[in-house]
């Protein structure tokens, strides 16, 4: 709903973001939002297809994607296009949910698993959660996901785990 590009927006107040999404009304969210926030003269948001981006190669600085290259069916094909769109020495950012990993992880994981869909069903009036903690389990350890933005292209791959790894920031360079 375009919380992401906002925040970059703010974040970089001389810069232009473009958002990309499948949803209409997703999208429709989001522009509402960012005409509120008075910033829609930097950020457009456009439909489309994180597998098939209608964008000419190297045209980005950067590209990112925040809670939703688990939703992508070819994965690879989603890191190979952000890969393609983004300049020679910009960096493809992920933001991904994971599987807590260490001593506090069966707490995390419990937390992750039971509580967070119980919570979100709860206050939203919305089983959808349940598809949150499948998808998260069905998500590749952040080593193997590493491994997949080397295979896609990029170099210099970190992993930065954020709460015992129940959400990882994976920066790569084209």
């Amino acid at each position: 709903t375009a919380d992401v590009a906002m925040a970059l927006a703010r974040a970089y107040p001389n810069t232009t973001i473009m958002g990309l999404d499948p949803s209409v009304g997703m999208l429709d969210v989001g522009r509402v939002k960012v005409q509120r926030k008075a910033i829609d003269d930097r950020v457009t948001l456009v439909e489309g297809d994180a597998q098939h981006m209608a964008f000419e190669d190297a045209r980005f600085d950067s590209a990112c994607i925040a809670f939703g290259i688990r939703n992508v069916p070819d994965r690879m094909a989603g890191l190979r296009e952000m890969a393609r769109v983004t300049k020679p020495g910009g960096s493809v950012v992920v933001l991904e949910l994971g599987e807590p990993k260490g001593p506090m992880a069966p707490f995390a994981r419990f937390h992750v698993h039971y509580v967070v869909p119980r919570m979100g069903a709860l206050l939203s009036g919305n089983a959808e959660y349940d598809y949150l903690q499948r998808s998260i389990a069905a998500f590749p350890p952040s080593d193997i996901f590493a491994q997949m933005m080397t295979d896609a292209g990029l170099h210099d791959v970190t992993v930065r785990p954020f709460a015992f790894g129940a959400a990882n920031l994976y920066v790569g360079t084209v």
